[in-house]
């Protein structure tokens, strides 16, 4: 099994969870009572539930009736007055727990009060902040969420507001979902791909609504959370936004939805009956169990990542106010706690859930689960190749994933920049020349940009262009651009395969072509991108005539200080052993941008995804 989670570095601590309750066999109705120490209140309550053990013994709190709650003979008895208690959970729970809360009222709870349930859809995210003071409403008497991690994100604003969670209700595996032909063409049905395999496999991937989404957000922490070092972590999650943007989820009405099917079901849907064209959509196992049931003959696949698990753990909360504290109320709490933990629970696996897992408490034992735990370490690997078990996580996870997510989002705005000197034609270690090396990795790196980018491509050498070292290719525009039969992303792809053509016998005009490309990035600025100059060469510059590097740098620098609202970046990449790599790293760090040492094409996709990174 995999090693105990442990609390990230560099995290600040966060408050202790909600307030657990201790096991019992009884029921969470049990463990509530044996929580409280004997106490004058306790007495009253005592009092108050005997009085009304007597008032129905004395049908002033029931009645007989000949109706449908039986007759005088029968003995059947049908509660009068009810105390009311509201239960406000997650959209996919309430369906069943309405049906189990229709039969609730007519005898009294295992409590001995009479009470009716009212069941109420509503987002976690809007109770999270309905309790926490930042919207109006009616606190609920019990609220169960989807996933512990809204806990946090719930502290009672109101004083005296206590919340305690009981356990958990029930459990679904997050898992991706696709058609079962998609499934199969990309391998996935004998053994699940990797969090960050399946989201760099080149399609398209539905997240979901971030932040409110629990499944989502756990899906990317669970990511992260495998990853070797903080740097595989980031390049996982910027695979994750590029492939968000490449490609929308199938629209709803592509396919007929089922009868029955969840919320979101008709998208869901909608993609198993994609075909091999099917996205990957980040969705519980439940709601592919849905899916499934209300339309057979097109099947959903629910791959389950092969180096993580995590699941929404649908937590049990009991919100205390100091109206609630004591009294009929209390018990009828009670009453619809323990209704939850049998019938609720029963109902819902017969929907696709699955019982709470038992985890261990200080002692060995069994414990209920807790509200929160601690957030795993990015370096802790899975032990005797099992998936590491990552728990709900807590706020400070979700938010630096979210700071994360939200940096390398920005649309990308670049300009290629490729040498044609004469030594582009050396062969490399591999067997390619150094130009074929440019041409494949610029034409493999296009499949990393989503439509959203906007990408242009230039060549250099000295004397290459019109009393320049530089000859624009392709004007930066977005991918999805129609040109001429085609798009951008074709007309970059015909454009690097022209490289090899286009060698000249001139030596490598570096410098002023670093220039003039930074300059046109900043004369076509995007400020809602990020715009950047990549630049691939194979040698130091040799123009004598042109500008130098002490000049070059101090020129970029002032004119970044001159114009700090249209920043552009470089990154330069050396291809071959004539690569001044310190050269590079001057050039490249003067705007903010990095250097790398690159052959092959696998190593240009590593260097784009750092790019798409430094923001």
């Amino acid at each position: 099994m995999p090693a105990s989670p442990t609390p990230s570095p560099g995290v600040e601590p966060v408050a202790r969870p909600p307030r657990v309750a201790r096991p019992s066999g009884d029921g969470w109705g049990g463990r509530l009572r044996r929580r409280r120490r004997p106490s004058v209140l306790g007495v009253l309550v005592a009092g108050l539930l005997l009085v009304a053990a007597v008032a129905v013994g004395a049908g002033l709190l029931t009645e007989r009736s000949g109706g449908d709650g039986g007759d005088a003979a029968g003995g059947v008895a049908v509660c009068g007055t009810r105390t009311t208690v509201q239960v406000v959970a997650a959209p996919a729970l309430v369906p069943a727990l309405q049906r189990v809360a229709a039969d609730v009222g007519r005898e009294p709870l295992s409590t001995g009060v009479c009470a009716s349930v009212d069941v109420v859809a509503q987002e976690p995210a809007d109770t999270a902040a309905v309790v926490a003071g930042e919207t109006a409403g009616a606190l609920p008497d019990v609220w169960v969420p989807d996933s512990s991690l809204w806990l946090e994100r719930a502290a009672p604003a109101a004083d005296g507001t206590v919340l305690t969670t009981v356990g958990s209700l029930v459990r679904t595996p997050v898992v991706l979902a696709t058609s079962a032909e998609a499934a199969a063409d990309a391998q996935w049905l004998a053994a699940g791909p990797t969090w960050a395999g399946a989201v760099a496999s080149g399609r398209p991937l539905v997240l979901g609504d971030l932040p409110r989404s629990a499944g989502a957000l756990q899906a990317l922490v669970a990511m992260q959370a495998v990853a070797g070092t903080p740097e595989d972590a980031r390049a996982a999650l910027t695979a994750a936004a590029v492939a968000v943007e490449r490609d929308a989820a199938p629209a709803a009405g592509d396919a007929p939805a089922a009868a029955d099917a969840p919320a979101g079901g008709d998208a869901l849907t909608a993609t198993a009956a994609a075909g091999t064209d099917a996205p990957v959509v980040v969705t519980t196992e439940q709601q592919v169990f849905l899916v499934n049931r209300g339309a057979p003959t097109t099947p959903l696949v629910a791959v389950q990542p092969s180096d993580a698990v995590t699941s929404l753990d649908h937590p049990v909360v009991r919100v205390d106010t100091p109206e609630r504290a004591a009294g009929v109320s209390a018990a009828a709490v009670e009453g619809v706690l323990r209704l939850l933990e049998r019938e609720g629970r029963a109902a819902l696996v017969a929907e696709g859930f699955r019982a709470p897992a038992p985890a261990t408490g200080a002692g060995g034992g069994p414990s209920v689960t807790s509200s929160v735990e601690p957030s795993v370490e990015p370096s802790v690997e899975p032990s005797d190749g099992e998936p590491l078990v990552v728990p709900p996580p807590v706020a400070a996870d979700v938010d630096r994933v979210l700071a994360q997510l939200e940096e390398v989002s920005r649309p990308s705005r670049v300009l290629a920049v490729l040498d044609a000197s004469a030594s582009m034609r050396a062969v490399t270690p591999a067997g390619p020349t150094r130009a074929e090396v440019a041409r494949d990795a610029a034409t493999d790196a296009l499949g990393l940009f989503p439509d959203s980018a906007a990408v242009g491509l230039w060549f250099f050498a000295v004397g290459m262009g019109e009393g320049t070292d530089w000859l624009p290719v392709i004007p930066v525009r977005r991918l999805d651009t129609p040109v001429e039969d085609a798009d951008q992303r074709a007309a970059l792809a015909a454009g690097a395969d022209r490289l090899t053509e286009r060698l000249t016998p001139g030596g490598t005009g570096l410098y002023d072509t670093v220039l003039a490309a930074v300059r046109a990035a900043r004369e076509d600025h995007d400020p809602e991108a990020s715009n950047t100059v990549v630049i691939v060469t194979d040698g130091a510059d040799e123009d004598p005539d042109g500008i130098s590097l002490e000049a070059l740098v101090s020129t970029l620098e002032d004119e970044a200080a001159a114009a700090p609202d249209r920043p552009v970046r470089v990154v330069a990449i050396g291809l071959g052993a004539d690569v001044d790599a310190e050269e590079l790293r001057t050039v490249a760090e003067a705007t903010g941008g990095a250097a790398y040492l690159a052959e092959r094409p696998a190593d240009f996709r590593t260097v784009l995804f750092d790019a798409l990174q430094r923001r």
